[in-house]
């Protein structure tokens, strides 16, 4: 090894990590419920199948199941 070659040093194992929103024991809102209809700005209109806290899974008409949280939805009816 040449002695102007950078030094590699040993670190411990590469964690493999998705950021992802946390919901941290929030309640959520109490006007969402599932089967409510919803409306969100990129994603269009759809309808709740489940609640986890703020976060809500919904299934839209043009862009299939996705988890959102309840702040980026507007209830429709």
């Amino acid at each position: 090894m040449r002695s102007d070659s950078p030094r590699l040093i040993p670190r411990g194992p590469v964690i493999d990590a998705h950021a992802s929103a946390v919901s941290v024991g929030l309640k959520g809102r109490s006007d969402v419920a599932v089967g409510a209809r919803v409306f969100h700005s990129k994603f269009g209109n759809g309808v709740v199948t489940a609640i986890d806290g703020n976060k809500l899974e919904i299934e839209f008409a043009a862009a299939g199941a996705k988890r959102v949280l309840d702040s980026f939805v507007e209830v429709v009816g």
